[in-house]
């Protein structure tokens, strides 16, 4: 065998010195030189940690060797090695063999915070000809959690990476990164219509959390979303508060177009979130649904009760929805007792409707809980015969 290593090095002398190529030389004794190791071996040296550190170039051995197994295995012993190992797996980031480049990153993920250092060299990596590689540096990029402009630059291009599992690390990473930054609107708004829907939730999601400048993207979304992921931008618009706001004539209009929104739960806390405005916009989508000359008209009253307990549901903020109660109390006997709760719900500062109430005060049907709402309205109900 030692025979065999003085063979190789006076190859390498004579190639060099022939001027055929250094580089070739270098890479012979790399690859022949340090004799890659078994995995059992590696095994035993996990345990020693950086005690580890002398077997390095051995492990890095194992980085030129068609053997996947044995790359993934010499980047854990590594990762166990930590700071020591650094700079040595650092060398092996720009070399010409993608395998070896992927089996380096992956090392610097598996020595963790230790090498924080490396990360401006792995952000170079992030326009890696090789995809695997630019996914798994985008991975151990996020994992080393460095605070870099250049790093969150870096992941946030990522999104726009023409390689879908790439583009779908960077929407994990960025996930993690907190409120998304202005920069990856375009490259969000973009994946938010992407063909794999899990790709299209998450894109989504991250539009929610960047709240107002991405809100003439949601309003897209919201026009053109299939009608069973609804509820999902629902739910991703619910933390916007009453800064979803701007959202509501597009919330309005599928509520007004489509039936199947009654048990949505989250696009009710989304209207009670608006206070007023939120009210307004539930007033508008009931005289929609009850207007025999609207394309929407809804015989049936399900939708309307729905509606009536959430603006109840807002509560004093709701006064400006008076005047429709007030209708309704005339024109629709079935919705009296959902108007009357909804009235005393909103209380003193739905006093305008207090003479229509008092209408119905001894009503056979409706008589007790027009009653009950008069004086949830802070007024006494005239009882019969006074």
């Amino acid at each position: 065998m030692k025979r065999f290593v003085v063979v190789l090095l006076i190859v390498a002398l004579v190639l060099t010195f022939a001027g055929v190529g250094g580089f070739v030389a270098v890479l012979l004794v790399r690859k022949h030189f340090f004799f890659p190791i078994s995995i059992d071996e590696m095994l035993r040296l996990q345990e020693k940690g950086e005690d580890a550190a002398p077997e390095t170039p051995r492990l890095l051995a194992c980085f030129d060797r068609d053997n996947e197994a044995l790359r993934l295995n010499a980047a854990m012993t590594l990762g166990t090695i930590g700071p020591k190992a650094v700079d040595p797996v650092r060398e092996r980031l720009s070399d010409p063999n993608p395998r070896v480049r992927f089996a380096a990153v992956e090392a610097l993920g598996f020595i963790g915070q230790p090498a924080a250092g490396a990360a401006h060299d792995l952000v170079a990596r992030l326009q890696d000809e090789d995809p695997n590689v630019r996914r798994k540096t985008v991975y151990v990029l996020a994992r080393l959690e460095t605070k870099s402009p250049a790093v969150a630059e870096g992941i946030i291009n990522a999104l726009a990476d023409k390689n879908a599992d790439v583009a779908e690390q960077a929407l994990e990473a960025v996930k993690n990164m907190g409120a998304p930054p202005k920069e990856a609107l375009p490259a969000l708004t973009k994946l938010a219509g992407h063909d794999k829907q899990q790709m299209r939730v998450e894109a989504i999601k991250l539009l929610g959390k960047m709240g107002e400048p991405a809100m003439p993207a949601l309003r897209k979304i919201l026009v053109d979303a299939p009608a069973d992921e609804r509820g999902m931008l629902f739910l991703t618009i619910v933390p916007l508060g009453a800064k979803a706001q701007p959202l509501l004539p597009e919330l309005q209009a599928i509520m007004s177009k489509n039936k199947w929104w009654d048990g949505e739960d989250e696009l009710f806390m989304i209207l009670k979130s608006c206070g007023a405005d939120g009210a307004a916009t539930i007033a508008n989508v009931i005289k929609t649904v009850h207007d025999p000359m609207s394309p929407h008209f809804d015989v049936g009253d399900d939708r309307a009760r729905t509606l009536l307990k959430v603006i109840g549901e807002i509560g004093p903020q709701a006064k400006g929805t008076t005047p429709l109660l007030i209708e309704l109390l005339t024109d629709r006997p079935s919705l009296r007792i959902a108007t009357l709760d909804a009235l005393g719900d909103i209380g003193p500062s739905a006093k305008n409707a207090v003479p229509a109430v008092e209408a119905l005060a001894n009503d056979v049907n409706v008589g007790l809980q027009a009653r009950v709402a008069l004086k949830r309205m802070s007024v006494v109900a005239k009882q019969a015969g006074d």
